[in-house]
């Protein structure tokens, strides 16, 4: 027998306790996974540049302006590869030992210079880093580049974290190795012209306010609990009711059996005694 809209209506209203049961289970689990295994996370990001160091050898053509800019989009380029896709930069930051970082980073150049020293039992990033939860592959993940204006060199790299204070560390140590990685690194402009850049610092890292930090959204998440609750109701009381055997009218006889009905009996357990 075809069901109408109407006949599945009905169906799921009369299951309304399964309903009811499986929404405010998909409110509670969602309540409980945002409120109490969700932690609270910071973000930190620094915007920073590459500057046109110094270009070693002679540049006294007149197009030499152009190639010199090429060379130096080169770099950036390469530069963007290595601090992006590479491991190397980021194994180089897991091993970075604390007390080296605090004691060097006052050599990056900057606008203005801060103290990222925090008191810490741990001896390295990855140390640190371990003792949050974070492997390197979970890590690295947390870090997110932007380079905006290639053609300045200019780039932004944003880390979201648990601990503010780590994320800061984590910053500085990423642009401690960067500002190594850069110092090495040199582009041809011609045959007797080699570009160099700096690695320049525009904003710090800082901690957070207490107004950023990154909360899950509760009541969208019991919302969607309870959304994906009432699907999953529906689901069990359709698979339910396929799989009900039980006949409850007229029809499920002419359908189950393709015989005629003779008579009904009609319902009287609702009727009150003695009438």
């Amino acid at each position: 027998m075809e069901l109408s809209l109407k006949d599945y209506f009905l169906i799921i209203f009369k299951k309304w306790k399964i309903l009811l049961a499986f929404m405010l289970a998909g409110l509670l689990l969602m309540f409980f996974w945002s409120y109490f295994l969700i932690d609270d996370k910071y973000e930190i990001s620094t915007t920073s540049s590459l500057l046109i160091d110094q270009i070693e050898g002679s540049s006294s053509q007149g197009d030499m302006v152009n190639k010199e800019q090429q060379a130096f989009n080169r770099l950036v380029s390469n530069f963007e590869f290595y601090l992006v896709e590479a491991d190397t930069i980021f194994d180089n930051i897991w091993e970075q030992n604390l007390a080296e970082l605090y004691s060097s980073y006052d050599d990056v150049h900057a606008e203005n210079k801060v103290d990222i020293s925090f008191e810490t039992e741990h001896e390295t990033v990855g140390e640190w880093a371990q003792s949050l939860g974070y492997s390197k592959k979970k890590l690295k993940q947390a870090v997110d580049f932007s380079f905006w204006d290639k053609a300045n060199g200019l780039f932004k790299i944003s880390i979201t974290v648990k601990d503010p204070q780590f994320g800061v560390v984590l910053m500085a140590a990423y642009n401690l190795a960067s500002m190594k990685k850069v110092s090495d690194m040199s582009e041809p402009a011609s045959a007797d012209v080699i570009v160099k850049a700096q690695y320049h610092i525009i904003d710090q890292p800082h901690i957070p306010d207490e107004n950023d930090v990154i909360r899950p959204n509760i009541t969208l998440n019991m919302f969607l609990g309870a959304l994906v609750g009432i699907i999953l109701a529906i689901c069990v009381i359709l698979i339910i009711n396929h799989y009900d055997v039980k006949i409850k009218n007229e029809d499920d006889i002419r359908e189950k059996f393709d015989v005629p009905v003779i008579a009904v009996i009609p319902d009287i357990s609702d009727n009150k005694k003695g009438y």
